[in-house]
This record gives structure tokens, sequence and C-alpha cells, in this order.
């Protein structure tokens, strides 16, 4: 099993940005591509069967990037302001038991501000603490995590080790980043009728 501290990965692999999904697609936009998670690009399941078009297209996706039985890491995490007591909070991962069971570790804070200070003002002080574990995936498994990041619930990226390779599911559909230019055209080919028809593919 993979024993690299998640944040040596991490900057080695992706120093242009920062482990949060609604970022990668500006930060690697050459390597992005998105599907929506049910037809029509409707947003939220609200039945059964909605509920499994939307695993179905997710666990076929990240199999087919990440690869069956395929380590990855699972990242997620937790803000927090400069006028805060980091100990004193409430981590929002701790609610869920898909997030209890896993043996998650703490990586050192990233001021926000300073890497995006368009989007996160100064005076604001806002930190992001990535929490990461190694893990393996297999098709199913993750279920109640998708299905927690599609209601909203939550957050996670999963980071591929052997495959350049990132997923980040939301509510409503799935950011992903692969290899090259030349990988995005063959994934907007495969899964074609998955995408949204927006012009900035959105």
């Amino acid at each position: 099993m993979n024993t690299t501290p998640f944040h040596i990965f991490w900057d080695e692999h992706y120093p242009e940005s920062v482990p949060l999904g609604h970022l990668l697609r500006q930060d690697y936009p050459g390597r992005w591509f998105r599907i929506h998670s049910l037809p029509n690009s409707k947003r939220y399941a609200d039945n059964k069967k909605e509920w499994k078009t939307l695993l179905k297209r997710q666990n076929t996706l990240i199999t087919d990037l990440l690869g069956t039985d395929a380590e990855f890491y699972l990242v997620t995490g937790r803000y927090y302001y400069v006028d805060m007591e980091i100990a004193n909070l409430e981590t929002e991962y701790h609610k869920f038991e898909c997030f209890r069971k896993m043996d998650l570790r703490e990586s050192e804070a990233i001021n926000l501000f300073e890497r995006y200070p368009k989007e996160y003002g100064e005076e604001d002080g806002v930190h992001y603490i990535p929490v990461a574990t190694v893990t393996t995936w297999k098709p199913g498994t993750f279920d109640d995590l998708l299905e927690k990041i599609a209601d909203d619930e939550t957050r996670a990226i999963f980071v591929g080790i052997q495959r350049p390779v990132i997923v980040a599911p939301y509510d409503g559909g799935v950011d992903c980043i692969v290899e090259d230019a030349v990988h995005v055209k063959y994934c907007k080919n495969a899964y074609k009728n998955w995408l949204s028809q927006h012009e900035l593919g959105l």
C-alpha cells in the first residue's frame, strides 16, 4: 500500500491547485471535463430509479478512470478561520459513518487567500485543512458517500495513485481531471451521453 503522505504526493503531482473539487476546473482547464449524474442535467435524485441511475453513472465513471481494485487517496477536509481555535472545531466529516471508519489523517492548513486572493478575502482569514487516507476502489463500496455528496451534505475527491486522475463528485455531477487534452477528448466521446449541453461543458 502507498505510504507517501498525502501532502507530498499532492504537491508533486498537482502543484498548481489545492485539493478542493470546485477549484480544479480553473486550475487545470486543459485536463478537465464534467459529466452530469442524471439525464437532462437534473441536479438531484428524487426516487429510487434516479438514485440507481446516479450511482450507476458515477460508479462506472470512477471505475473506468481509477481502475477496479486501484489504490487512491480519498480526500475530504475542513475550513477554519484565523480567529477560531482549531482544536475546538467540530469536524464535519466525523458526522458520517462512511468517514468515521476510515483512517483519515490531517495535512497542514492551506491559506486560501494566499493561493486565491480573488476568491477569498484577506479579512476572512480562511484556511483549509485537507484530510486524507489511502484506500481501494471497488464499485459500490462508496455508495453511501456518493449519495451524501449528491445530496450536498459533504464533499470528497478521489485522487488516483497509479493513474494521473482526480474525480470530484458534487451535487449534480462529477468533475474529472485526467492526464491531458487527448484523454479529455477520449473521455468526452466515451461519456458523450452524460455531458452537459452547455457550451462550456458546465
